[in-house]
């Protein structure tokens, strides 16, 4: 199989964890036969990976770090309809600030035709105000809250 379908059945042992080598072995076979792993995108369906034009293509289900909570989330929204946009999926999902930025990062939001750190700036401004998750660590960290001062 793997002489006929490279891509179908690199994509299959990368779903179901099966193979005798660890993850990264086949992701390397993969490009050594020339196939290309996209970057994740929050619009395709999941949880495994699906090939289509030669091309194997990562649901963001499968990013690192996120909850099962936010994964069947992002699973059930995404067979309802499509995610027109970052402030779409907040809404739909609420997802984590943390959960959202490593999705920025690793490129689930490049479709909606704004660069990743637009994104991450969009995410900050999204948990701020309110309307998605609970404020990032990265954030606290770039721009410390202002303390109080009590006179006693």
């Amino acid at each position: 199989m793997k002489h006929y379908y490279p891509a179908e059945f690199m994509a299959a042992v990368l779903t179901n964890g099966k193979g005798f080598y660890r993850p990264l072995v086949y992701i390397l076979e993969s490009h050594r036969f020339g196939i290309p792993l996209l970057s994740p995108w929050i619009n395709d369906s999941g949880p495994g990976l699906a090939v289509r034009d030669g091309k194997i293509h990562v649901p963001a289900v499968r990013v690192k770090g996120l909850t099962e909570r936010t994964q069947e989330r992002i699973l059930a929204q995404r067979e309802r309809d499509e995610f027109l946009s970052l402030e779409d999926f907040c809404q739909r999902v609420g997802a984590t600030g943390e959960e959202l930025e490593l999705l920025a990062r690793v490129g689930a939001f490049d479709g909606f035709d704004r660069s990743r750190t637009e994104h991450f700036w969009a995410i900050q401004h999204l948990v701020r105000i309110g309307r998605c998750g609970a404020p990032s660590l990265a954030l606290e960290r770039l721009v410390p809250r202002a303390h109080s001062t009590r006179w006693s």
